[in-house]
């Protein structure tokens, strides 16, 4: 659980980080640097989410390939 909180931060860093280079290159002014707090918030309140879904998603996944795989090799 903790590494799936780890996982989150990382990825809203790197999307706050892009998010501001281009509303700071866009405005070029305070209105961006107000409008770029604005779209944290929404970040915070709509991505969640999303991202729990698709990262839950991805987890049923990765939980299975290794049996798969073992499976395989007992095949052959």
């Amino acid at each position: 659980f903790i590494g799936l909180i780890d996982h989150y931060f990382v990825y809203f860093a790197i999307g706050c980080l892009i998010t501001a280079f281009v509303i700071i290159d866009l405005f070029e002014s305070v209105t961006g640097v107000i409008l770029f707090f604005l779209w944290d918030l929404i970040v915070i309140v709509i991505n969640p989410g999303i991202f729990w879904r698709n990262y839950l998603i991805s987890e049923q996944h990765i939980k299975y390939l290794p049996l798969l795989s073992v499976r395989d090799l007992q095949r052959k």
